[in-house]
């Protein structure tokens, strides 16, 4: 930068990069916030005691999430009848890092759903 040049001017005169440069930053961030985004799911539920365990939201970049292969193992076992509502609720899942595991909330309610349900039939 020129002495006495402000950094307006410097701006000014460079608009169309620093204009490029802001539309690569906002499409990042549209990118990096969508990939949080849920997908869409069916209600878990219809049909058998729990269903399609991939349709789980992934947990956050910064959170931690179970992981996935061993969810969808399980939620495999429950769907065959392989799984009492005790086993259930003693069931442990590993710890996966980043967003590559299923988010511990929306597992630990599908859960739930499924041990109730189990109860009642019994």
């Amino acid at each position: 930068m020129r002495r006495g040049a402000s950094l307006a001017h410097v701006i000014l005169r460079n608009w169309p990069l620093v204009a490029l440069l802001l539309l690569a930053v906002a499409t990042l961030a549209v990118l990096l916030v969508r990939r949080g985004d849920p997908a869409p799911s069916a209600p878990v539920g219809t049909g058998s005691v729990v269903q399609c365990a991939e349709r789980f939201r992934r947990s956050g970049r910064w959170a931690g999430g179970y992981r996935r292969d061993e969810v969808d193992r399980f939620f495999t076992r429950i769907d065959a009848g392989q799984v009492s509502a005790e086993q259930i609720e003693e069931v442990r899942f590993g710890a996966a890092h980043g967003s590559d595991g299923y988010d511990e909330r929306e597992v630990d309610e599908a859960l739930d759903r499924a041990a109730t349900r189990l109860r009642g039939v019994v």
